[in-house]
């Protein structure tokens, strides 16, 4: 069951923690930045829960621009005990459910080359690679 997380339990701290790292190992968990996620009216956390626990999280991030509404995917991860199950087709399925509720026009994201499953399935789900260059900046504050 895939559903839009909208207060933190105790018992999703600890999986919400491993979702992130297994996403990223260089992550930083902060309840503070959770909580400031699901208070936002441009962003939904939605969690995938088998039997009750948290396994699967994306979240999606609405705004709109002169060229129309637009959405970016972050955050897109599944335990690792659950991937190659058919739970990240499971969570593409609700997530493009949502941009069509929604009345999103485009919805943009990044993937890791070295994600290498991941990708595939995003080929085979429809999404088309854009060839561009992504560039960050950090606030040093």
């Amino acid at each position: 069951m895939i559903k839009e997380i909208t207060q933190i339990s105790a018992a999703d701290i600890p999986s919400l923690q491993l979702l992130l790292k297994t996403l990223s190992p260089n992550c930083i968990f902060s309840e503070n930045d959770i909580e400031k996620t699901i208070q936002s009216p441009n962003c939904h956390l939605y969690g995938l829960y088998q039997e009750n626990s948290l396994v699967g999280m994306y979240t999606l991030g609405i705004y709109h621009s002169p060229t129309g509404s637009k959405a970016c995917l972050e955050d897109f991860v599944v335990h690792p005990d659950f991937q190659g199950k058919g739970y990240g087709r499971l969570m593409i399925e609700h997530l493009q459910e949502q941009i069509k509720k929604l009345q999103i026009k485009q919805l943009l994201f990044t993937s890791k080359p070295s994600r290498t499953a991941a990708n595939h399935l995003y080929v085979k789900m429809g999404f088309k690679r854009k060839e561009t260059n992504v560039y960050i900046m950090n606030n040093k504050e």
